[in-house]
């Protein structure tokens, strides 16, 4: 993947748009492809830019209790009720503080069978229900963050949600710098102690990232034409360009998918357009459609090189003996101002935008 950063045009064409100086030159980022998948720590993947998802694992109560031993309440080891028919039982008499309720909840409470865990609730009932309580009804903080997801789950929780499937959750893209980096979803729970006969799911959330690698420039990977100017006309050209536009009189004979090119020679610049204050483009015959717009014309090509010397760029399309079909490509003329701008787009590099852990840079 090659990314465009700056476009260079002529003062004429950006302030006037005066279509003599129609052409602009990118400067391109180096390519980018991916690196594969790599699982990293919550703290890895919040501060990653670039394609990133996170995913439940179920595991089972005694890796859910390993886990949580090694890694502590704010730790990816999770566990809630999914029994909705549930027996809820009074807050045990000696869960006075968090060290035993921390038990209660791994299933490891003084009193046997007893556990605390989550019922998820709508969020305006999470809202109004007590906060820093180990009461039944009372907020289960913990189990009611937003998790990181994958956009393909944001998208398919999203349509669950106007389907009236996902009513409790709540859906979010995350942004920074007001491009969207992540997407979210956040449900909520309060506190449910319960007997331990109660089915619980235990799992523990996996953090995923695309590692992305440099691919190099555009240039060293798939070559590139030259560059002329201050040419004579009068000699031939091959243009490409991927046309789709109809004709004026409504024929359309191009999808703009499949590539097309015309063969011909340049006229004097004889072209002129008020509306586009056009004085002197050049011209070539063909029955090429909007769609091509901007594609190159190419002196001295080479068709088994592939080779050959941008001299033009489709600006402008003429119906020369209005008959309702089109027969002119026109170009501007490349001259010493136009290659003025070339040589200040080619001596900018806009560089890498893969940073040294496969993260894509801002």
């Amino acid at each position: 993947m090659y990314v465009g950063k700056t476009a260079w045009t002529h003062y004429d064409f950006d302030v006037y748009e005066d279509y003599d100086r129609d052409y602009a030159f990118v400067t391109v980022y180096n390519g980018v492809f991916s690196g594969g998948t790599k699982q990293v720590t919550e703290s890895e993947f919040n501060s990653f830019v670039g394609d990133k998802w996170a995913e439940e694992k179920v595991i089972s109560e005694a890796e859910y209790k390993l886990g949580y031993e090694k890694y502590g309440e704010k730790g990816p080891y999770k566990a809630k009720l999914v029994d909705p028919k549930v027996e809820t039982v009074a807050k045990p008499a000696d869960a006075k503080n968090l060290e035993v309720v921390e038990k209660y909840i791994k299933g490891e409470g003084p009193t046997p069978g007893i556990k605390l865990v989550g019922a998820q609730v709508s969020q305006s009932e999470y809202n109004a229900a007590l906060k820093h309580s180990f009461e039944n009804g009372a907020q289960f903080e913990r189990l009611s963050k937003p998790v990181a997801i994958s956009k393909e789950e944001f998208d398919s929780l999203t349509a669950d949600k106007a389907n009236g499937k996902y009513l409790l959750g709540q859906l979010a893209e995350v942004k920074k710098d007001g491009v969207v980096v992540g997407w979210t979803k956040q449900e909520f729970y309060v506190k449910k102690w319960v007997k331990s006969t109660v089915q619980v799911k235990y799992w523990v959330d996996q953090y995923f990232i695309t590692v992305s690698k440099d691919a190099g420039r555009l240039g060293d990977n798939v070559g590139g034409q030259g560059f002329a100017w201050n040419q004579k006309t009068g000699q031939a050209v091959f243009i490409f360009g991927y046309p789709e536009g109809p004709h004026p009189d409504g024929d359309k004979p191009f999808t703009g998918i499949t590539p097309k090119w015309v063969y011909g020679k340049t006229s004097g610049k004889v072209y002129v357009s008020a509306a586009q204050k056009i004085e002197e483009h050049i011209g070539v015959k063909g029955a090429l459609t909007p769609g091509a717009d901007g594609g190159p014309w190419v002196l001295k090509y080479n068709n088994n090189k592939r080779l050959g010397y941008v001299n033009g760029v489709t600006s402008q399309f003429g119906d020369q003996d209005g008959n309702g079909r089109y027969d002119l490509i026109t170009s501007a003329y490349f001259d010493g101002e136009t290659a003025d701008i070339y040589k200040k787009a080619a001596n900018v590099w806009s560089g890498r935008i893969v940073g040294p852990n496969g993260e894509l840079y801002k």
